[in-house]
């Protein structure tokens, strides 16, 4: 079998994974070890968004690879704390990130429902859209500094999708309430690839608590280093 990175010959002790031991060297170095919270949640995140692992999440995202896509999500497994296993149960909702609308109009893999679907299939899932997830987030840019920053919005985006989406849309609410989805559930988690500045993940929060949630938590494949920390 061949390393699903760099092509080489994996040894038998690695088969399960799909890398060679050089690669599975390098994965381990970028695991990810500090706390990470978003508006006040945690989320945690398996690796730090560098060198391999960015290039994995670009291959499976950009270029629609079904084995960096299975690596990653066979990576993520090998670090997910035991926790996150207990959370595959009817009791927890777990939440894909919203892909941005290019992605969509090229066909592209959506890897956080992908990572959804292989390690939380017993979970519910929401069954409508998530107020206001069609609302993308604003592009982020860099500072001077050269730090990745979202641009400010006066008011909170998780707010004013919320408005629109009760404006726009009352006889869908009434057929589907999703509020009884997001308050008769223990635990709701929210998956995406990748944090960078957290703001898609802090409005996703923001609305779910705005619909009732008590229990939220994040869950990334990687996280860039200026991620938010404590």
């Amino acid at each position: 079998m061949l390393c699903g990175v760099c092509s080489n010959l994996v040894p038998g002790r690695f088969l399960s994974l799909g890398v060679c031991s050089v690669c599975q060297d390098q994965f381990d170095k970028l695991a990810h070890e500090r706390k990470i919270y978003v508006h006040g949640e945690p989320v945690y995140a398996g690796y730090t968004y560098q060198e391999l692992v960015r290039e994995l999440i670009l291959r499976a995202k950009v270029k629609n690879s079904a084995v960096a896509l299975g690596l990653l999500i066979e990576l993520l497994k090998q670090r997910l704390p035991k926790k996150f296993f207990d959370l595959n149960t009817s009791d927890c909702l777990v939440i894909a990130a919203p892909s941005s609308l290019r992605s969509r109009l090229f066909g592209r893999f959506d890897v956080a429902q992908a990572v959804a679907l292989s390690l939380f299939p017993a979970a519910k899932r929401l069954h409508s859209l998530l107020p206001g997830s069609f609302i993308r987030r604003k592009r982020a840019g860099r500072n001077h500094r050269g730090k990745t920053e979202a641009f400010a919005d006066p008011l909170p985006l998780g707010e004013k999708a919320l408005k629109l989406f009760n404006r726009l849309s009352p006889k869908f609410i009434k057929t589907i309430d999703i509020r009884d989805q997001i308050t008769s559930t223990q635990c709701i988690l929210v998956v995406d690839d990748v944090l960078t500045t957290g703001f898609t993940m802090g409005t996703l929060f923001d609305q779910l608590k705005m619909l009732g949630a008590q229990r939220v938590e994040g869950l990334v494949v990687a996280a860039a280093q200026e991620a938010e920390a404590d």
